[in-house]
């Protein structure tokens, strides 16, 4: 867990900071590079950390962020394998996120709003097991969701070009881990 430190917390700020979805293919991590983290029980390779995943979290291929980047993301959340900074880092981020292009009916910014929403659900779930959130950054958090759910106009549940849009249903998931 050391070795994602402080290099994956400004990783992390870095990618979140550039939005999802940019350079999700870039830097050799293309479908195959995804495709053998996953196969490889979910280990991220030598010289890549998990910060490197989030771009994909917004991407339009619905094979990359549904099939690939959410679920290696999710287990290594669920595994525990991301510092409580990187984890405060991360839910910064998300929330900053949840008002990307909010009031738009259709687009490709609600797959970051959305994704971002379900992420926050699963540090959120993490909080809930071990606290590293403080109450304040819990707050915060709880604040976002409650003036992001009612926001969200693209109402979509599942799109033939993007797959799996869920806003709603990602808001959701993020309200229910809250309470």
């Amino acid at each position: 867990m050391k070795r994602y430190g402080v290099a994956l917390c400004v990783g992390v700020t870095l990618v979140f900071g550039l939005g999802f979805g940019q350079g999700c293919s870039g830097g050799g991590m293309d479908r195959a590079f995804w495709q053998s983290v996953k196969a490889n029980n979910f280990t991220a390779p030598s010289r890549r950390t998990p910060d490197e995943l989030a771009a994909c979290l917004g991407s339009p291929d619905p094979e990359l962020r549904d099939a690939l980047a959410y679920e290696i993301f999710t287990n290594w959340l669920r595994g525990g394998r991301l510092s409580a900074l990187v984890m405060k880092s991360l839910v910064r981020s998300l929330v900053q996120n949840l008002g990307t292009g909010i009031g738009q009916a259709e687009g490709e910014s609600t797959l970051l709003r959305s994704f971002s929403a379900l992420i926050l659900s699963e540090a959120i779930r993490r909080d809930n097991q071990a606290s590293y959130l403080e109450p304040p950054e819990f707050a915060e958090v709880l604040n976002a969701a409650l003036a992001y759910l009612p926001a969200e106009r693209d109402l979509r549940g599942f799109d033939s070009r993007y797959g799996y849009v869920h806003g709603v249903a990602h808001g959701s998931d993020l309200l229910w881990r809250l309470a």
